[in-house]
């Protein structure tokens, strides 16, 4: 088995995350629902998906696996 590879780019992306909107990457990204991860970060639900529209938008993804396999490339979880 070879060994696992970070992505520069996915790290270059993740950095232009703000702390909150990497919050939310990290919670979705380990599988949290939009309602659990709101509740985990004390966050009104509405506010969890404004981070989410501005998550895909800086990632330039349209969804949130797509935003979670840039996570894991940049070795965030």
């Amino acid at each position: 088995m070879s060994p696992t590879y970070f992505s520069d780019e996915a790290k270059r992306l993740c950095d232009a995350l703000t702390p909150s909107q990497r919050d939310v990457l990290l919670l979705l990204a380990k599988g949290l629902t939009r309602n659990d991860a709101a509740r985990r970060l004390g966050i009104a639900r509405s506010t969890l998906d404004g981070h989410q529209k501005a998550i895909h938008r800086v990632l330039d993804v349209e969804t949130t696996i797509e935003s979670a396999v840039i996570a894991a490339k940049a070795g965030l979880v």
